[in-house]
């Protein structure tokens, strides 16, 4: 009896980006989260100013709480910009929400490219529609 030999193999982490088909329930979901985001945004502003009116200027918890009052502001005022796109975008089309990993098992001969930076997941109103493979031939080393 003759053992065979196994074949080496490997589980890695890919990136699976993650596109949504544009409804009008997907913008009515992505306009409730963005009002979520800014009574969040206006709570923490309410928060933060009667703290700094206690807080001597040269304190580094006043710094730190200006700071953050400048981000939380700047914020909030690119919400009307951020409606207006979510308003305007056309159903059918594709709006990328983000990325997430999945596991994939490599062996030797596998194409590494393919098997690793090439998967979308598509989506429409929670529901996958597609999972699409991309033709990825190379990958090009990033500079040192």
């Amino acid at each position: 009896m003759t053992l065979k030999k196994a074949t080496p193999k490997l589980t890695v982490s890919r990136k699976i980006q993650v596109k949504n088909i544009v409804t009008e329930s997907f913008r009515k979901d992505l306009l409730k989260q963005l009002v979520d985001y800014e009574t969040q945004e206006k709570k923490r502003l309410l928060s933060i100013e009667p703290r700094l009116k206690t807080l001597n200027k040269n304190d580094v918890l006043f710094y730190e709480l200006e700071s953050m009052r400048q981000k939380i502001e700047t914020a909030l005022k690119e919400i009307p910009v951020r409606k207006k796109q979510i308003e305007e975008m056309k159903d059918g089309t594709l709006y990328y929400t983000g990325t997430i990993e999945g596991m994939v098992n490599l062996s030797v001969g596998d194409d590494f490219y393919k098997k690793l930076y090439g998967m979308d997941l598509i989506l429409k109103d929670g529901c996958v529609q597609e999972i699409k493979m991309h033709n990825v031939t190379s990958f090009a080393p990033l500079p040192n």
